[in-house]
C-alpha cells in the first residue's frame, strides 16, 4: 500500500491525468486488499464513511442556511469549523 501511495505521489507531481487515474486505482486496490487481509468488510467501511460524510455535509449546509449564508458565500474556514463541529457532535453521541 505504501509503495502504491508513493507511485501515486510520483504521478501526481508529473500531472499526467491518465497515469494518476491508473495509480489511484492501484492504490485503492491495495487498500481493499489490506482490508480483506485484516478480515474487514471494505464495502461496509466505505459505506459508513460515505454516510458520515453526508451527515457532516448536511450539518454544514444546515448551519450555513440558518445563518443566511450560501455555500458559495461561506469561506473554507467557516465550513471547516462547522465540519469539525459535526465531528465533535458525532463523537459525543458515540460516547453516550
Amino acid at each position: 500500500m505504501i509503495e502504491e501511495l508513493h507511485e501515486f505521489e510520483e504521478t501526481l507531481a508529473q500531472g499526467d491525468q491518465e497515469r494518476m487515474e491508473a495509480e489511484l486505482g492501484d492504490l485503492l486496490f491495495a487498500i481493499v486488499n489490506l482490508g480483506r487481509f485484516l478480515s474487514l468488510d471494505t464495502e461496509e467501511a466505505l459505506r459508513k464513511t460515505i454516510n458520515r460524510f453526508i451527515r457532516r455535509f448536511n450539518h454544514v449546509e444546515d448551519k450555513l442556511h440558518a445563518a443566511g449564508v450560501t455555500m458559495q458565500e461561506a469561506s473554507l474556514e467557516e465550513m471547516d469549523k462547522l465540519w469539525e463541529e459535526a465531528k465533535r457532535i458525532e463523537q459525543q453521541e458515540e460516547e453516550r
